[in-house]
């Protein structure tokens, strides 16, 4: 999008919400809002215009969002970054990549879902990295083939990790173009390289497609197919991470590699990729930055914590919230958007009712005191019990994400440093990672350490219950309104 109208849509936006502004300007100016003491006046307005953003009203219809989106939040092409624009193939027709991933997803679901088979598509990524001084002595443009730009890159490239990036939007929005200041960023605090996979997005596509891409993409590093640009990348140097819904597929992806070894006499298990038997290693890590892990929104802070959040409310029913669109709601029609209700409760779609970790490697999780905090907290609480070596952050009063949209703050430096440097760690001194879990101030004071075991209270089957409360009440109010989808 070009600058200057984007400038002027913002102005026009700021505009009709300035009495909002004005009202939280005053407030914070005389202390009289309760985030005075825990925010600057510029992450207070930041706020107010983010949640001005997410609550329009009334909704745009799916598919001019995810357009809209896209278009304002490309990031482009900085001069301080690498951009080089690949495409993995999909499986061979001898491969069974989707049958494997089915083997864990009946394995771990009830028997009841309703699940739509994906075809294996080539999948598109970006390799993003950090252009220094040496990379901009060297001329680059429009018609530069990506594998020259790979190459450049690469020479800029001083560690063997690989950051494999899932990046978030609720599975409906947002593209590797709208991640590349974060992918770049952490790629220039690790000094490796960040793989930043385009997986279908929904409502277009339903859940598995967008893990069976992750999944592609994946192996894709192991053994790269012919024509990829990079050579084999070892598990040992690939760590997988995401923000928001972006991390909730890392760590669906991962809970689908365990499952597979559990299934596996040897606990190594092989599939067939590009019609050669190859072992599936785990990767040396995965990291979650505000991790979606329970997509029917049960937990209590998503209430608890909205006054420090920008994220909107829950609605009733996606359905019935958004208006109808060439892809919305579905042929046959659904309520949610990302899978068919019936798969709400599957933890390939939300991993907060995963059973088992145990055998993991290291895993962090990073948090705000935001709607889906007890989210993290329980799935790191149940890591941590099961063995698993758990590092936990939790940012003091700080909204989703809010590292990579609130940059100027020392608390959001800080976050992408421990990021990076969790990556680094489980790729060169993975023996050093130790469970170990703080709350971090949003402005003066020391962390306070904490316990991950006991971060939580609820049980599996206690969330479990409280999911399948939200939408049997879900059912009931659309049942008083008369809304309800007919039964097939």
């Amino acid at each position: 999008m070009n600058e200057a109208l984007r400038a002027l849509i913002v102005l026009k936006f700021i505009l009709t919400k300035s009495p909002k502004y004005a009202s939280a300007a005053l407030g914070h100016t005389f202390n009289t809002s309760y985030t005075s003491p825990l925010w600057d006046l510029r992450t207070a307005l930041a706020v107010v215009v983010l949640r001005s953003f997410m609550n329009i009203n009334p909704p745009h219809q799916l598919t001019d969002t995810q357009q809209l989106m896209v278009k304002w939040l490309d990031n482009g092409i900085k001069d301080s970054m690498w951009v080089a624009k690949t495409t993995f193939p999909a499986a061979d027709d001898s491969d069974d990549l989707v049958g494997q991933l089915f083997k864990a997803i009946n394995a771990l679901g009830s028997g009841g879902e309703k699940i739509s088979t994906p075809a294996s598509l080539p999948v598109e990524a970006e390799w993003n990295g950090y252009r220094g001084i040496s990379g901009k002595r060297k001329s680059r443009t429009a018609d530069t083939p990506d594998e020259t730009l790979y190459g450049a890159m690469m020479e800029e490239t001083e560690r063997d990790l690989t950051i494999l990036y899932f990046h978030g939007g609720a599975y409906y929005l947002m593209d590797p173009s709208t991640h590349r200041i974060t992918t770049v960023k952490l790629a220039q605090i690790s000094k490796g390289r960040c793989l930043s996979v385009r997986y279908r997005l929904s409502p277009q596509h339903t859940f598995p497609a967008a893990l069976l891409d992750c999944l592609t993409a994946y192996l894709s590093l192991l053994y790269p197919p012919q024509g990829s640009y990079h050579d084999p990348v070892p598990a040992s140097q690939i760590v997988m991470t995401g923000d928001s819904a972006g991390g909730g597929l890392a760590f669906a992806l991962l809970q689908v590699l365990l499952e597979l070894r559990r299934q596996s006499p040897s606990g190594t298990p092989t599939l067939r990729w590009q019609g050669v038997e190859v072992p599936l290693p785990l990767p040396a890590g995965l990291a979650a930055n505000s991790g979606w892990f329970d997509l029917t929104h049960s937990l209590p802070s998503i209430t608890r914590n909205y006054k420090y959040d920008y994220l909107p409310r829950p609605i009733v029913c996606p359905r019935t919230h958004f208006p109808p669109c060439a892809n919305w709601p579905g042929d046959p029609p659904r309520d949610d958007i990302y899978a068919d209700t019936s798969c709400l409760l599957h933890p390939l779609v939300s991993p907060v009712l995963t059973d088992s970790w145990a055998g993991a490697p290291p895993l962090m999780f990073i948090t705000g005191e935001e709607q889906l905090t007890d989210e993290s907290s329980f799935v790191a609480a149940r890591a941590a019990s099961q063995g698993v070596a758990v590092v936990y952050q939790q940012y003091r009063a700080m909204p989703h994400c809010f590292a990579m949209l609130l940059p100027w703050l020392p608390t959001a430096r800080r976050c992408m440093r421990a990021w990076a440097d969790f990556a680094v760690m489980c790729a060169e001194r993975p023996e050093q990672v130790k469970t170990a879990g703080i709350v971090v101030p949003s402005k003066r004071g020391a962390d306070e350490t904490i316990d991950i075991r006991a971060l939580s209270d609820f049980t599996l089957d206690g969330v479990r219950a409280r999911m399948k409360s939200k939408l049997n009440g879900r059912t009931e109010i659309l049942a008083k309104q008369g809304r309800l989808l007919p039964k097939l």
